[in-house]
């Protein structure tokens, strides 16, 4: 587990891509990152981003690049003209799998004794797949209040949260203008047992960290952060109704390029202006799901909270509190410059200027968190966006580093015993549904987070504020 020990500002990590005229395609990394990206087809998927009707003349891979279907992820665009298309490729299916992150008042020293008995808690309050129900028995018309309202309505009317945790949330708790009615019925149906699950396989995890290293006292500081805390990380997402929101989009995309004799680069960049009827449900519904993917992550957090609770109350306070909520796999319209765009952030974040109104009120003057999320055995980092990422990146950062290994790879390369015996050499206790997934999700097959936070931090677009050591995971 390589160790970034300190940052430095020497070369700034933007290249700009060569052209044929048309948008600037712009990777924030250096050389070796593009030539490690050129035998696959991220750039050449990144480059051809340009033929979209509508788009804005910046496209930003981030070192997290990697080729998707059509679309890949780990890249932002904006679309305007006077009526914006929205590409719902740009949000691929795993809509809002985002990150939050909560720290105890407990330090290392005093976790470590209970470690087992708090993965056991955490195991059984944290369902993982769709086998068993969530923990809200919630009926269809509260299910539609969580799509409107997302955390605001948890925290507001079933007195689920803290009224805290909406005053550092994105948005405040909720995308708004949302539209449950556009969710499909078959989604909103299946969507009361997986609030307050993670998705089986994938990424998806619950991780018990310590700070290692501070990088920005005083950031840390107004974060309430020292070195050897007991923090949390729980990465989710809107789980299998954000996948039903994406197909019914794609489709109503495709009609509207019918009906309108649009045309696309290729099939799977389908789009729908944003005036059309096609257009306006996709975004509504896309809103929805992402309200459903930051309830997720609240409500496993609720979850988290009472296994702290339950396995630590012998070793003193164990309330949590939360840090930040990163959202990723979004769309959004916002304002650049007097101008209305439709942002697409596919592996990529919020990452708003400190002072912008985006920002929750009380971290508005620091900036915004940045969570770029190890895998399993590696180090994580906590960062803050900085002024530049508005102008180089649409206000953007990275969604983690990026994997470096297709999960087909990873089970070649990695024997998943092996790993789990590995986790356990090195004191991390480990829980897990198959060993399938834990070779899929063994260090090796991700790109380095550290690397990602020093890109990100020459390009001026979030400065390093901690690292995190992983403890103990729960791993999908």
């Amino acid at each position: 587990m390589a160790q970034i020990t300190s940052f430095s500002e020497t070369t700034r990590g933007i290249l700009d891509l060569p052209s044929r005229g048309g948008p600037i395609v712009r990777l924030v990394g250096d050389a070796g990152l593009a030539s490690s990206l050129a035998d696959g087809r991220a750039l050449d998927q990144l480059s051809e981003l340009s033929g979209c009707a509508g788009v804005e003349p910046l496209i930003v891979g981030f070192p997290n690049l990697r080729e998707g279907e059509g679309f890949p992820s780990g890249c932002v665009i904006a679309t305007g003209t006077s009526d914006a298309p929205l590409i719902p490729a740009g949000v691929g299916a795993e809509i809002n799998c985002g990150i939050r992150l909560m720290a105890s008042h407990l330090r290392e020293d005093e976790v470590k004794p209970h470690l087992e008995r708090l993965m056991d808690e955490l195991t059984h309050q944290v369902h993982v797949g769709d086998d068993r129900s969530g923990p809200l028995n919630l009926s269809q018309h509260e299910i539609e209040q969580v799509l409107d309202e997302g955390c605001r309505w948890l925290v507001g009317e079933k007195r689920f949260g803290k009224a805290d945790d909406l005053e550092v949330l994105e948005e405040e708790g909720y995308f708004r203008g949302a539209s449950a009615g556009h969710v499909p019925a078959k989604a909103r149906q299946s969507a009361g047992k997986q609030l307050g699950t993670l998705s089986r396989g994938g990424s998806h995890f619950v991780e018990v960290d310590v700070i290692d290293r501070l990088y920005d006292a005083d950031a840390a500081a107004r974060l309430k952060l020292s070195e050897k805390q007991v923090v949390c990380q729980i990465h989710a997402s809107a789980r299998e109704l954000g996948r039903e929101v994406f197909h019914e989009c794609m489709a109503d995309a495709e009609k509207a390029m019918t009906r309108l004799s649009l045309r696309a680069p290729r099939p799977q960049l389908a789009w729908a202006p944003m005036s059309s009827k096609e257009g306006e449900r996709c975004y509504l519904r896309l809103l929805a799901a992402q309200n459903f993917g930051l309830a997720n992550r609240h409500v496993i957090a609720q979850l988290v909270r009472e296994a702290f609770h339950l396995a630590l109350r012998g070793a003193g306070e164990t309330a949590l509190r939360t840090i930040a909520d990163t959202s990723n796999n979004t769309v959004h319209l916002e304002r650049f410059n007097s101008h209305t765009v439709c942002v697409h952030r596919r592996g990529a974040s919020p990452a708003h200027e400190p002072g912008h109104r985006a920002i929750p009120p009380a971290l508005r003057d620091l900036g915004q968190p940045v969570l770029l999320a190890g895998s399993m055995g590696s180090y994580s980092y906590l960062m803050v966006s900085s002024g530049p990422a508005r102008e180089l990146a649409w206000a953007s950062a990275p969604h983690g580093a990026g994997r470096a290994l297709s999960r087909h790879d990873a089970r070649r390369r990695v024997n998943g015993a092996d790993m789990v015996a590995r986790m356990a050499e090195q004191g991390i206790a480990l829980r897990y549904s198959t060993e399938r997934s834990v070779a899929e999700e063994a260090p090796e097959a991700y790109r380095d987070a550290g690397t990602c936070a020093v890109y990100l931090q020459r390009a001026g677009i979030a400065l390093p504020v901690a690292q995190l050591r992983p403890i103990a995971v729960l791993k999908a």
